[in-house]
């Protein structure tokens, strides 16, 4: 028998009630008959309407209880194991495993995306899976009542991986949903957008250094008529002129920086070695 582990619990409830409902039910039989006949086969083992119920409600699965249950319904223990393509994509983590492999060589070789990146952009965005927007393609669609139209088709709910959810999976609604080629292409353009904005802004920093310093010298000036008496611009002033150091310690403080150097020379030498 498969291990308990490998079977999907879900998928175990969902096919259960399916052949419950065919090759018992369907015969006029009941929960308590069904009970008998389960305990039958388990050798002495208890199992009792409520049991059955709970299986067809979802709200336990009957795993431990397949052997009996395949002999009883006169089925195999395969028809519990999910076997196309679409069984396989919501109910299996071996599928999704493959899946979340192949997402990341397209990710990397054809969409160059930095997987560094892209984890980091959800390390920074605590919401990143209820804003990222997964996108589907539009589908035409008819209606009786009103005029033909298009709307994105609605996206397949996915088996989670067997290491938890991957990074190609979005968490929403207590479904996992994973990436497509269409939200890779969305986030090429988010890592190009955001490499053209950093240059930018590296680009103004450092043109804005040069600014403070002479800033900082033009006050200096200003604040001593005589040039030759050597008066230092106070902590709070250079902190006011350049926000890029720490000068003061509130400003330490507000960064949660320790008092004094931030390196002592001690500190530097055993870094070094």
């Amino acid at each position: 028998m498969k291990s308990e582990q490998q079977f999907n619990k879900e998928f175990v409830c969902k096919t259960f009630r399916r052949l419950f409902i065919s090759k018992w039910k369907g015969k006029g039989k009941t929960l308590h008959e069904f009970a008998e006949a389960i305990s039958l086969e388990m050798d002495g083992a208890k199992c009792t309407f409520r049991n059955v119920s709970r299986w067809l409600n979802g709200d336990t699965e009957p795993v431990k209880y397949l052997p009996a249950i395949c002999k009883v319904l006169e089925v195999e223990e395969s028809e519990f194991i999910p076997k196309t393509h679409d069984e396989r994509y919501q109910y299996s983590s071996e599928f999704a495993d493959g899946l979340e492999r192949q997402l990341e060589l397209i990710a990397t070789k054809d969409f160059k995306i930095d997987l560094t990146f892209l984890q980091g952009v959800r390390n920074i965005i605590p919401d990143f899976d209820t804003r990222f927007p997964i996108i589907t393609p539009l589908v035409f669609r008819e209606n009786d009542s009103k005029e033909p139209y298009f709307k994105r088709a609605i996206p397949e709910y996915a088996s989670e991986t067997s290491d938890g959810t991957g990074l190609f999976q979005i968490s929403r609604d207590d479904k996992k949903y994973f990436l497509s080629v269409y939200d890779l292409k969305v986030i090429k353009m988010i890592q190009k957008k955001t490499a053209i904005y950093i240059k930018s802004f590296l680009d103004q920093i450092s043109a804005d250094l040069k600014k403070r310093e002479a800033d900082a010298t033009t006050k200096y000036i200003e604040q001593n008529d005589d040039i030759w008496i050597h008066v230092p611009l106070s902590d709070e002033q250079l902190q006011e002129i350049d926000p890029y150091g720490y000068y003061t310690e509130a400003e330490r403080k507000k960064y949660h920086l320790p008092e004094g150097k931030i390196f002592t020379e001690e500190e530097k030498n055993h870094g070094n070695g």
